[in-house]
């Protein structure tokens, strides 16, 4: 029987995919180069041909894991047919069942603690916070345009802490004291003040 070879697309897709599952379930320190290169049977100079180091091979990693729902997320808020409020709701409720995720909730357990020793890690998760703000500060400066740019800035930095923060209680296998369409309800009222003045 003869092996189809696979395509330069299907070996990133599967080098990728491989060490989003060790980083998620074994732990950073089981992510090396080599490690990946054995799990998915190829030489070394093949893994480095896609990603040249482990900081090139960690960011497409995260990458995938934040890439369809960010995606979603800029879908809906640029969809401007929706009403400002519905907007960010839509938005946030992306983000909340996002941390409830298995997978991205395990990989992000695993990239906090990383980036407190890993400056690397740490200005990639940098640079993702920081196009969550920007995406929370439009979306609030649309729904409350009296309120100043700074503020937007500032409530969009509570917003993505809370969200990520929930992580710790919404994600499988955590102590979940609430169910995740309840807390939803209290997240949109906590986020998205009824008069806009707070």
């Amino acid at each position: 029987m003869v092996r189809k070879k696979k395509s330069a697309e299907d070996r990133r897709t599967e080098i990728i995919d491989t060490t989003i599952s060790v980083l998620a379930f074994e732990g950073y320190a089981s992510v090396t180069m080599r490690s990946i290169a054995d799990r998915i049977g190829v030489h070394l100079s093949t893994l480095q041909y896609y990603f040249p180091t482990k900081r090139d091979l960690l960011r497409s990693a995260i990458d995938k894991c934040i890439e369809s729902d960010f995606l979603e997320q800029q879908r809906l808020a640029q969809d401007s047919t929706t009403e400002p409020g519905a907007q960010l709701r839509k938005v946030l409720a992306v983000h909340l069942h996002a941390s409830a995720d298995p997978m991205i909730s395990k990989v992000f357990s695993t990239l906090w603690g990383i980036a407190a020793h890993d400056s690397g890690v740490e200005q990639l998760l940098n640079n993702f916070y920081q196009q969550q703000i920007e995406l929370y500060a439009k979306l609030l400066k649309r729904n409350y345009p009296g309120w100043p740019a700074k503020k937007c800035v500032r409530r969009a930095i509570l917003v993505v802490a809370q969200l990520e923060g929930l992580a710790l209680f919404v994600a499988p296998g955590k102590p979940r004291l609430v169910d995740l369409k309840t807390l939803q309800t209290e997240l949109f009222a906590t986020v998205i003040p009824v008069d806009g003045s707070d």
